[in-house]
């Protein structure tokens, strides 16, 4: 008779759970974990808002001089390589100014009325005879009391009223005149216009007659001023206005804060700068010596604020200190800019 065995059970271990200890522990961890991941986290996005910061404020300040610096190099060109001008605006109209419609001065002090949207720093204002750019060809002298110079098929392009400078192909025969007739007219009058300064009359005047490919040029003032910004009245953007026209002042670069020129002066015309001026120091007798800018930007990020722990004080801008009014990234840029026409 076999003896039955009785079947032995295993018991396995028993399982337990995490104790207070042990999950504390676990939860400080966890806690590093995020607090270290945040951190990091935070540290990233600020360096891309400095980053990105920066990147705006040198894309606007090197724009913006840019943009200046096109316009400032032309100051002062009369257009004429001869040099001998014959000059048939009306002098003794209460609307002439030598300096511009003689000289060409290079630059000129702000004017006594600035526009609405001007908010602080200097005004530059630049003067130069600047070309259509058009192949435009001349078929001598019209008819009449005053010829006007006919064009061979083709249309002025000026506005009327524009001061022009008309140039032969050699360079040698120039004429300046107030030009008296629509863009679509095929000729270039120089009858006596009703605005200032107009023409001379014609017993006063002596009509050169142009024949052959010529060069037209016009007058062209354009002036650079800090205005109220057109997206945020709370702002300011670098504003370029073209005072020949008459066109409404046009926001080129968004951001710039402050402006301030500094003119090199050419005291002994030798074509060389001699000394620079604040614009608050320039006098009358030294608008016709300048011959260079130098232009101070105060620029900043735009419309982000908080970019930087603390506002920037001490910030070295012209000839002072700028302490900003808010955490947005400020930056200064200096260029100096020679008139080409006016130094060697």
């Amino acid at each position: 008779m076999s003896t039955r065995r009785t079947p032995t059970i295993s018991l396995s271990p028993v399982v337990r759970g995490l104790t207070l200890v042990e999950l504390m522990v676990a939860m400080l961890i966890g806690l590093l974990l995020i607090g270290g991941t945040i951190s990091i986290f935070i540290s990233t996005q600020q360096t891309y808002r400095t980053q990105e910061a920066m990147s705006r404020v040198q894309e606007s300040g090197r724009f913006a001089i840019e943009r200046i610096a096109r316009d400032a190099r032309e100051a002062g060109h009369v257009g004429c390589p001869g040099g001998n001008i014959n000059n048939i605006l009306n002098v003794n109209d209460a609307g002439y100014d030598a300096s511009i419609h003689d000289d060409v001065q290079a630059f000129a002090a702000a004017p006594s009325t600035l526009p609405n949207r001007y908010v602080r720093g200097d005004f530059l204002t630049i003067n130069r005879m600047t070309s259509s750019g058009r192949d435009l060809v001349a078929a001598g002298n019209g008819a009449g009391n005053v010829p006007p110079i006919v064009l061979d098929g083709s249309e002025a392009g000026i506005p009327m009223g524009t001061i022009v400078l008309v140039v032969d192909q050699t360079g040698s025969s120039c004429e300046r005149f107030q030009h008296n007739a629509n863009e679509n007219a095929a000729n270039l009058n120089r009858s006596q216009s009703p605005g200032g300064p107009g023409n001379l009359p014609p017993q006063s005047a002596n009509y050169t007659e142009f024949s052959g490919p010529i060069d037209l040029l016009s007058l062209s003032t354009t002036s650079y001023f800090i205005g109220e910004s057109t997206a945020d009245p709370d702002r300011t953007s670098l504003f370029r206005m073209n005072l020949s026209t008459g066109a409404p002042p046009r926001e080129i670069a968004e951001g710039v804060h402050d402006m301030r020129i500094d003119y090199g002066l050419d005291d002994n015309g030798d074509r060389r700068v001699d000394r620079y001026v604040a614009a608050d120091d320039m006098t009358t007798n030294d608008w016709p010596n300048a011959a260079a800018v130098r232009v101070h930007l105060l620029v900043h990020n735009g419309a982000e604020d908080n970019v930087v722990e603390q506002p920037r004080t001490n910030l070295y801008f012209g000839s002072s200190l700028f302490d900003a009014p808010d955490r947005r990234l400020y930056q200064t840029f200096t260029t100096t800019i020679a008139a080409r026409n006016r130094l060697e």
